[in-house]
């Protein structure tokens, strides 16, 4: 997907916009675009100003126009910076000198297609980039990638993007920059009604292109979603014709094609060349000690005891003692088995299909007696996914059902499906979560907070001869949803304009309600930016879908 992440989305920043030099660029002119007949209008009116030898007719029309005459005629200006009068002036002065007089100034070609600055090449791009991305846009966007909030798999670009210093920027920094902290930059900036129709309009391309990364790289492909992608990608590169006047690369045509692999071979982690990449990267540092034929057998069997000495650490169940707590986390600290970047959004299977995870090693706070809402959530959810029915352990009464205990061990961080969760006391990188429940029977899919996660133990007595029975440990989320915009406020919500890129507001206040939640019914992690909205004049949080596997589920708005 290098095409993508290092092609498209590379490309669109650096060519079409110019990012490296968007620090030098001044605020966005409210400029019309002028077609071709209009050109021609204005190009009369200078030489009418001209042939009245009056500096003021002149001076009235638009300053590249007078511009683009004065160079194009060789006349010479004291200064290039100077005002639309100097430029009339030196016009004049230069008709009354030359030789042939009037005779001899001649006006440019107008452009054959619209433009917001008249230039001399009639195939040069109408550089938006001067007039959208400039140094006040790169500054907001700086200030978001220090501010926003992201997982501790999800690796942030540098906050210093469009300098030198931040050095060359991997595909993974890219692809974060790009969908996740762009979208939620530019689409409060340039999806208000204040925005200029230049904004809006690169808003509306770029958010084309978006939608269709998001939905080529996702993990899960049906012919519903490869054709939506190829929709997106083709009025994407149709608007970057249209807007731009851009010049299409290689990475455009074969975007064009993708819709055809995405068809035939499903999602692109199971043919894309990031594995390739990272294979590359290991054989590069491994040292041959001059003897590359013996590289083969010695990669492989180091391969094999890195892999069989993971899954005994993860799989094992090792003894309560210090010394081997202190092991295993050394062991995890030197060789981390969690991955961050495309290889976690990507090599992951959905967080939801994950129904049990290896026995994990655990710092717990201690048991505590939980409390009576969170256990009555408790007992309702056991019974809802046990085959066995379990009694409340305040009724009172013996014999009968078995009892559910309502003491839990507590703990700050959980790892499901190799992605660590944690509550907010223990840093809200990790604690901003979109998860799955139920309302009116049907499947809504919440942005909340986790405020506590416990481990509980019940017995599960699987026949009347074995009355002991076994004990089944389960961990648990306590999560608190983030409030709801109002129905009047929701209309001022920007990034609902656009769907395929799934992102929202919330209002920055956690609902009084409690669920809890199964790890099993976690979606993904959200990207969270705080800000207060002009029309809403209330503190929201932006929540940006972390989600790389489907979006056909219903959001609770």
């Amino acid at each position: 997907m290098h095409n993508l992440f290092l092609g498209e989305l590379r490309h669109h920043c650096i060519k079409i916009w110019g990012l490296k030099t968007a620090k030098d660029r001044g605020k966005p002119r409210r400029t019309v675009a002028h077609d071709q007949q209009r050109q021609d209008k204005e190009l009369r009116r200078i030489r009418n100003g001209v042939e009245k030898m009056s500096v003021d007719s002149i001076a009235r029309v638009r300053r590249d126009y007078i511009v683009a005459v004065a160079q194009y005629n060789n006349i010479p200006v004291a200064s290039p910076d100077g005002t639309k009068a100097h430029y009339a002036k030196a016009m004049l002065e230069w008709v009354q000198t030359v030789a042939g007089g009037l005779a001899a100034f001649q006006l440019p070609l107008s452009q054959p297609h619209p433009t917001k600055e008249f230039k001399l090449t009639p195939d040069e791009s109408d550089d938006t980039a001067d007039t959208v991305l400039d140094s006040a846009v790169l500054g907001v966007l700086r200030e978001d990638i220090r501010d926003v909030v992201l997982p501790s798999w999800l690796d942030k670009p540098p906050s210093n993007i469009g300098e030198k210093g931040h050095g060359k920027l991997k595909a993974d920094h890219w692809r974060t920059l790009c969908t996740v902290i762009m979208p939620i930059t530019l689409v409060r900036l340039w999806a208000i009604h204040t925005a200029l129709p230049a904004q809006a309009e690169a808003l509306t391309n770029f958010m084309h292109l978006i939608a269709a990364v998001d939905l080529a790289t996702r993990r899960s492909m049906s012919v519903d979603r490869a054709h939506l992608f190829d929709r997106h990608m083709e009025a994407y590169i149709q608007g970057l014709r249209a807007i731009y006047h851009a010049t299409l690369v290689p990475n455009h045509h074969l975007s064009l094609h993708l819709r055809e692999c995405l068809l035939l071979f499903g999602p692109t982690h199971g043919w894309w060349a990031f594995p390739f990449e990272r294979y590359n990267g290991l054989l590069q540092r491994l040292k041959t000690n001059q003897r590359p034929s013996d590289m083969p057998g010695t990669f492989i069997r180091y391969f094999y005891v890195g892999a069989a000495l993971r899954w005994i650490m993860d799989t094992f169940k090792w003894p309560e003692f210090p010394e081997y707590q202190e092991m295993v986390e050394a062991f995890r600290g030197a060789f981390s088995t969690r991955y961050k970047g495309a290889q976690s959004m990507d090599i992951l299977t959905s967080l939801s299909d994950t129904d049990s995870d290896p026995p994990q090693q655990r710092k717990t706070l201690g048991t505590k007696t939980l409390s009576d809402d969170v256990y009555k959530k408790l007992l309702a959810l056991v019974n809802q996914h046990s085959t066995r029915t379990f009694a409340s352990i305040h009724d009172g009464v013996i014999g009968g059902d078995d009892f559910l205990s309502d003491t839990a061990e507590l703990a700050r961080t959980i790892e499901h499906a190799g992605v660590t969760f944690s509550t907010a006391g223990r840093g809200k990188r990790n604690s901003f979560i979109l998860f799955s429940t139920s309302i009116d029977g049907r499947r809504t899919v919440i942005a909340g907070q986790i405020v506590q996660i416990f481990h509980h133990v019940r017995r599960i007595v699987t026949s009347e001869t074995d009355a002991s029975g076994t004990f089944q440990e389960e961990p648990f989320l306590v999560v608190k949803a983030f409030k709801q915009l109002s129905n009047d406020h929701t209309q001022y919500d920007p990034y609902l304009k656009f769907p395929d890129v799934p992102t929202w507001l919330c209002y920055n206040e956690l609902d009084s309600e409690e669920f809890l939640v199964r790890p099993q019914d976690i979606v993904s992690h959200f990207a969270a930016l705080i800000y207060t909205p002009t029309e809403i004049r209330r503190e929201c949080i932006v929540v940006r879908s972390l989600d790389r596997v489907c979006v056909c589920y219903t959001l609770d708005r």
